[in-house]
């Protein structure tokens, strides 16, 4: 039984390089990945179905592949890592998605034949049209504005990055498959996709995918040239070559006029295709990943054996310390395949991970020194071309994470292993029956669907909790929190959003429940906003404790540092509160806020000099912020120095007219000095100004009068 020339398992395969690039799913907050994967692995159920069905009524002799050992342990290693991840819930999340890549690979070597391979990178070649046309439309901004995205052109992807991690590895194939073409019509097609995607990858502006595609083209180059004899090809129409590079370098050179780029738009170093490129290895362009992977390294020293699997997010935070992250934005991943593996897995799984790659790139070396002018081997050689650039752009991203760009990668390794073991049948037949592993992962692969199905009714809840957040409406948090934890704690953010909520709607006991329960999946998130909940509930010592957690965490926390100088002061710990702020300004010392709670701290002490000293630094690092003035005014004239006192509120004024306090200061320092005139004017003007709580305007109306009475 077949269709289009393919059989069922390889239609699976088939349909799942056309329609899981494609896919995306609006109500999720997940909405390119999530459905992307439940797909996927619908589809190798499927195959995995028809293939035990095979086996059961045939039994098949299976080839061993050199690659099964590798890969084998790989996937082990990385699953038994779970014992020791801080968080098992993420690490079964992340185990299900291996699997899924075990399937695909176990598939594409064992129920596909090598004559349907050409076939599925044809299908897949028109999902890389479609999505290239339609990155290119958002570029040029002819529409597609419907398509969510946090980064465009994206694509369906969701962000730029992402659809270029896809495209590396495409390019390359459909560049061998049109060299190995014998008519021109089929050579033609082939590089105007490979040429459409080339445009596109050139648009999304992500160096990274830039470098790894120019560097397995050139290190590919480089080998052939070394090895003295390139695979056999042939370019039916050099004027069409031609014709396709000159529109590669027009089209590159268009300038973005996007409808909406999203959240992540294009800085001023990505304005146009040639600053990007000139950019690119300017060491202020590394967006912080030097110093993740400085602190990653640090981790993996502590643990040789890893993390666990998914737990590198929650190891990070106490290595980092603040130098990148902070406690409202923090990375989930290291931004860089190699080292992700290497801290969760640790030692042994990267050791298996780069043993795959190397008995890979051995079966192309061997193929290439053997049978040279075969067709296979030039595809095999456009698949490792295409691997080894998903690689390399995987030195400054994370494409292992995303299902389009994964199910392409371990597609490629498994024909390898096709192309391979169909060389070596016809010497010999190497193994027994495929029936218990079929089964195997027929039921693995149910598993994984089962939790990927959990996760998006999970993930649909979030997304409607992370919109009550927005909105602010606290109650569609609470209620979108509880249906989402239904399914699970599937995200340690949902419970911080459902503390939140319920500190927001006054219900501090279930609040501190929340963030209580969230620390046990994240011992790093949150301990500020515990510290905020003790602190309503007036167990400062608790307050005290979480909120020292946190700056310890993050030095550069204002919150932490507000919140644990307050802690302190309420507990009778003032001289602890000062050398707290003494030391967070000189972690932060361009912070102006450190400086002005110092100088607050300072000045309730009666330490008047020292706040003075405090001020002026805050002053000094921001000399339009109003307050600033306003502070060292109110400390001047304390020490009764009125004239400086004066042009300090004067500052203030300038700085910011609106701004009422300065006004009233003024006010009293003009009464202080006998400048009735002058006091009742700015304490009238801060009356106009004054927008909160009335009382004040009361007390400034009475001395008005006071100042009126004595005239």
């Amino acid at each position: 039984m077949s269709a289009f020339g393919l059989r069922p398992p390889a239609l699976a395969l088939g349909a799942a390089c056309l329609t899981v690039p494609l896919f995306y799913w609006n109500g999720l907050f997940e909405f390119a990945l999530l459905p992307r994967l439940l797909l996927l692995q619908v589809l190798l159920i499927v195959a995995a179905t028809v293939w035990c069905y095979w086996v059961y009524r045939n039994p098949i002799l299976s080839s061993a592949s050199s690659l099964n050992l590798p890969i084998l342990a790989y996937f082990l290693i990385a699953i038994l890592s779970i014992l020791w991840s801080r968080n098992w819930i993420e690490g079964t999340v992340q185990a299900s998605r291996l699997l899924t890549a075990f399937a695909i690979y176990w598939v594409a070597a064992n129920a596909i034949n090598r004559f349907e391979i050409g076939r599925i990178y044809q299908i897949s070649a028109i999902a890389g049209v479609l999505i290239s046309c339609v990155g290119i439309c958002q570029y040029l901004g002819w529409g597609f504005t419907f398509i969510p995205t946090v980064g465009n052109p994206s694509a369906t992807f969701g962000y730029r990055n992402f659809a270029a991690s896809y495209l590396v590895i495409s390019i390359p194939v459909a560049i061998a498959f049109g060299l190995a073409s014998t008519r021109l019509s089929h050579q033609t097609l082939w590089w105007s996709a490979a040429a459409l995607m080339l445009v596109f990858l050139v648009y999304t502006r992500t160096r990274g995918a830039w470098l790894g595609l120019g560097g397995s083209l050139f290190i590919t180059c480089l080998v052939v040239w070394r090895r003295g004899r390139a695979p056999h090809f042939r370019i039916h129409s050099t004027k069409i070559l031609i014709l396709l590079v000159v529109g590669i370098l027009v089209l590159s050179l268009l300038q973005p006029r996007m409808e909406k780029s999203g959240h992540f738009g294009f800085d001023e170093r990505k304005s146009d295709a040639l600053t990007t490129l000139v950019k690119t290895f300017s060491p202020g362009d590394a967006r912080g990943r030097l110093i993740v992977w400085k602190h990653t390294l640090k981790m993996v020293l502590d643990h040789p054996l890893g993390v666990g699997l998914g737990g590198w997010q929650y190891e990070y935070p106490r290595y980092d310390k603040g130098d990148w992250i902070s406690s409202n934005a923090a990375p989930q991943r290291p931004h860089n395949d190699f080292l992700w593996i290497l801290s969760e897995t640790g030692l042994p799984g990267l050791v298996c991970y780069l043993w795959i790659l190397c008995v890979l790139f051995k079966l192309v070396w061997d193929a290439l020194v053997s049978r040279p002018d075969t067709t296979e081997t030039m595809l095999g050689l456009g698949i490792a071309v295409g691997i080894l650039a998903l690689l390399g752009h995987s030195l400054f991203s994370f494409p292992k994470e995303r299902v389009a760009p994964s199910l392409l990668f371990w597609l490629g390794v498994g024909f390898a292993a096709r192309y391979a073991a169909d060389t070596r049948l016809s010497r010999r037949q190497l193994t027994g029956s495929l029936l218990l592993p079929a089964t195997l992962l027929l039921l693995l692969l149910a598993g994984a669907l089962a939790v990927t199905y959990r996760q998006i009714l999970f993930d649909t809840h979030y997304l409607q909790a992370l919109g009550g957040w927005r909105e602010r409406n606290w109650l569609q948090v609470t209620q979108q929190a509880k249906l989402a934890n239904t399914w699970g704690h599937l995200n340690h953010r949902i419970l911080l959003l459902q503390g939140l909520a319920h500190h927001n709607l006054g219900e501090l006991e279930m609040a501190e429940q929340s963030y209580q329960r969230a620390l046990r999946y994240h011992p790093y998130a949150g301990h500020s906003a515990l510290g905020a909940v003790y602190q309503d509930l007036g167990r400062y010592q608790l307050a005290a404790k979480h909120y020292s957690i946190e700056f310890d965490l993050y030095p550069r926390s204002l919150e932490a540092a507000v919140g644990l100088a307050e802690a302190y002061d309420r507990t009778d710990r003032k001289n602890e509160a000062i050398d707290l702020l003494i030391k967070a300004t000189e972690i932060s010392p361009t912070s102006d806020e450190f400086h002005s709670l110092l100088g607050r701290a300072l000045q309730q002490k009666g330490d008047l000099v020292g706040a003075l000293v405090s001020y002026r630094s805050a002053v000094r690092l921001s000399p339009g912020e109003a307050k600033h003035h306003n502070n060292e005014g109110a400390v001047l004239a304390a020490l009764a120095r009125y004239t400086e006192a004066e042009s300090a509120y004067m500052n203030a004024v300038s700085a910011r007219p609106n701004y009422a306090r300065p006004h009233h200061n003024l006010g009293d320092l003009y009464a202080a000095t006998g400048d009735t005139v002058k006091a009742i004017r700015s304490y009238r003007t801060f009356v106009d100004l004054w927008k909160g709580d009335s009382v004040y305007i009361e007390l400034t109306l009475g001395k008005i009068e006071a100042l009126e009475g004595t005239n």
